[in-house]
């Protein structure tokens, strides 16, 4: 199958028989078990559960979860701690956020010299599946409310890193604005101009990067050529850089509840991709994320310096 259109049915015949194990820091909540089974039940994942042992075994037996080794923890605290050792010392290859507070979780992944060298900016990258098949990547969406120049350029390499690992060898990333023309009185553009001069000048080798670009341009072929754009992606953009989170956000979800694409989302920027599901997702977009980062975790998911 040609990676660059394969979807999500495809990275689970890639994760098939090469199980990576997934550190759960506060193993408990029937959605999360309910994920976990199905994941356990398809044969692309093991777990190491964090937690009350036997809160964890309750849900287990409810949920359906055969397997699934059981790390007993006494707090909150203890279970993000001993996941996240789990990661840095080998005997996991991912974290996964289970009910512990989002915050607690990630402080304590960025605390841990070994998963985060270089002061990691983390990010949240949601991945759609088109419909003509391929996927499309939104960032930042989740983490980053205001983005300037320099969180932008950590931000397209750690969404560059998974869509190699997707299969998508120079992704093409299109940094979004009102229009395609560089105005003083929206940041973004000015932002999306700098960052495509450092494109050409040599910085981000391993993609291509434009803008300032409107979401039309990123997306439809047919605008370009009406619009007469000549830049370098042509309405076949593999990622959108959102000017911030808000726009992010909303690009997202109109696209999964108003146009019925499939996604799910990892956090990236550390030396292991976060696992972190919303209550609202449904249980394909529950399992759409782990396929996520077993896939990120198989292709080396790093943060890189662009240059």
């Amino acid at each position: 199958m040609n990676r660059e259109m394969e979807g999500f049915a495809g990275l689970e015949l890639r994760m098939a028989g090469d199980a990576k194990t997934i550190a759960v820091a506060g193993a408990r909540g029937e959605q999360v078990f309910a994920a976990l089974a199905e994941a356990g039940k398809r044969g692309i994942a093991s777990f190491r559960l964090f937690g009350d042992r036997e809160e964890i075994r309750r849900y287990m037996t409810g949920s359906g979860l055969k397997e699934g080794e059981i790390v007993h923890c006494s707090n909150d605290q203890e279970a993000c701690d001993r996941a996240v050792d789990a990661v840095a010392e080998g005997s996991a290859d991912l974290l996964m956020k289970g009910k512990v507070p989002t915050p607690l979780l990630l402080k304590t992944l960025l605390n841990r010299r070994e998963l985060n060298p270089g002061h990691a900016l983390l990010s949240h990258c949601l991945v759609l599946e088109k419909p003509g098949g391929g996927f499309l990547g939104i960032s930042d969406g989740g983490m980053v409310m205001h983005p300037g120049v320099e969180e932008k350029r950590r931000i397209i390499g750690s969404s560059v890193d998974l869509f190699h690992a997707l299969g998508i060898p120079r992704p093409r990333v299109a940094l979004l604005s009102a229009t395609e023309q560089v105005n003083e009185k929206l940041p973004e553009s000015t932002d999306a101009d700098l960052l495509t001069r450092a494109w050409e000048e040599g910085d981000f080798p391993r993609c291509i990067v434009q803008g300032p670009m409107a979401l039309d341009l990123a997306v439809s072929r047919d605008s370009c050529e009406a619009k007469g754009y000549e830049g370098k992606i042509q309405g076949d953009a593999d990622i959108l850089i959102a000017p911030d989170i808000t726009a992010g956000n909303a690009l997202g979800k109109a696209l999964i509840y108003l146009a019925g694409y499939a996604g799910g989302g990892l956090i990236l920027g550390a030396k292991a991709p976060v696992i972190l599901l919303s209550r609202s997702d449904s249980a394909r977009e529950k399992l759409n994320s782990i396929l996520l980062g077993l896939t990120a975790a198989a292709g080396g998911n790093t943060q890189e310096e662009p240059g």
